[in-house]
């Protein structure tokens, strides 16, 4: 008898025990939902910050500077014809000697054509990687290495060969295979993969 008393407070602690465990793992079950929808929402929340910040440095890239420039629309032309546009606008540091419009109109009569022509897209290549270094030096890097060194400076291009830079008057200039001299009209043009300067001609290899 006394357990048949019992037994009704037995029964209602059991399901109080049971409830109460029940209601644990629910919580511990919403807390850890909650906790993943958090790291889903930071993780979707970096991804955005990350391409909102490789937008922003394309936006001020090399390529995109050109492209804004209002006298660098040959080179434009050429870095889309040799498909080295988005090189230019990737990550990474260069230095890119980009010769104006006025300087590829300096080229030999038919030579612009000619290197446009997509049969000769290799060409073309060498051309403008001719015109970039790895690394960002800047004018004042330029006029330290002249000083430096006797005053000429070798820099090397991507594609291995050499530019010659050096001073002529106050003005630095930089002299390619075939011993022309391109001048710096405008320097240390930032962007975000690099550094432009802008020349007077465009600068060729030994043939």
């Amino acid at each position: 008898m006394k357990f048949l008393r019992t037994a009704p407070y037995l029964m209602i602690l059991i399901l109080g025990i049971t409830f109460t465990s029940c209601k644990n793992d629910k919580k511990e079950n919403t807390d850890a939902t909650e906790m993943d929808q958090k790291a889903e929402d930071e993780a979707a929340m970096e991804a955005q910050r990350q391409e909102e910040m490789k937008e922003t440095a394309r936006s001020n890239s090399i390529a995109s500077k050109a492209m804004a420039s209002n006298d660098l629309d040959t080179l434009v032309t050429a870095l889309k014809a040799a498909g080295l546009d988005s090189m230019m606008m990737d990550e990474g540091e260069y230095t890119v000697f980009a010769p104006t419009d006025n300087g590829f109109s300096k080229l030999k009569k038919g030579q612009l054509d000619e290197l446009l022509n997509p049969e000769n897209k290799e060409m073309l290549t060498g051309v403008l990687q001719y015109h970039v270094v790895q690394g960002k030096v800047t004018a004042e890097d330029l006029a330290k290495g002249i000083k430096e060194n006797g005053g000429k400076y070798d820099i090397e291009t991507v594609n291995g060969e050499t530019l010659t830079a050096m001073m002529d008057g106050n003005q630095i200039v930089i002299k390619d295979g075939t011993n022309f001299k391109a001048h710096i009209l405008q320097g240390n043009i930032e962007a975000s993969n690099g550094i432009v300067h802008k020349i007077d001609k465009v600068l060729m290899v030994k043939g």
